[in-house]
């Protein structure tokens, strides 16, 4: 599925399953869904209040996204700035809503990611990076859910045991292009946990 051309309908199919599974928090069967992908089942927790942002950086990212909002509707892209966020954008994400959300391309990938990561994806879209393609499928699932539900996503995930981070606490938020419209791109904190030794 690296190429958005070439994804049938059955991938489609298996996406929304585990998106379904994601817009109703079911993280077990998120887990069994994807388990030759994610190590344990993924943690899910969707609008959580300021408080149940523990991370000081998604926190610092879910307040400035929340200062962008007008009463009753999302931000607008055209506003959001990543000066504006000052040294936590290291560990933020832009992604582009592409192929009326059956992809999704990078348009900034934070320096503190790529760092932890190994691996820069500005331009790419999630079918091309070097992950394995449970983990990409986790993705498009959770960013296809929140272009649904309209509501940040706060999420865990154990990454696969090739990668030296062990986990990432991620923020999903959505901005939209004009008042009341579609979701048109993601405001995404990405925060690595720990490191683990791994094999070359």
């Amino acid at each position: 599925m690296a190429e958005q051309t070439e994804m049938s309908a059955l991938d489609r199919q298996f996406i929304d399953t585990v998106m379904a599974h994601v817009l109703s928090g079911d993280e077990p069967a998120v887990g069994a869904a994807l388990s030759r992908g994610l190590q344990a089942s993924p943690r899910l927790h969707w609008n959580p209040p300021p408080e149940g942002v523990e991370n000081p950086r998604l926190a610092y990212l879910y307040e400035y996204w929340s200062g962008l909002r007008q009463p009753g509707c999302l931000p607008d892209s055209s506003r959001t700035d990543l000066l504006d966020l000052q040294g936590q954008a290291a560990f933020a994400m832009l992604l582009d809503v592409k192929e009326d959300g059956w992809d999704f391309r990078y348009r900034y990938y934070g320096c503190g990611i790529a760092e932890r990561s190994g691996f820069d994806l500005t331009g790419l879209s999630i079918w091309e990076t070097p992950l394995p393609p449970q983990i990409g499928i986790f993705f498009a699932a959770c960013y296809r859910a929140v272009l649904q539900r309209r509501l940040p996503l706060l999420t865990w995930h154990a990454a696969p045991p090739e990668l030296a981070v062990v986990s990432w606490d991620r923020l999903i938020l959505p901005l939209t292009g004009i008042a009341e419209g579609p979701v048109t791109r993601l405001l995404v904190g990405n925060i690595p946990g720990a490191w683990r030794y791994v094999r070359d």
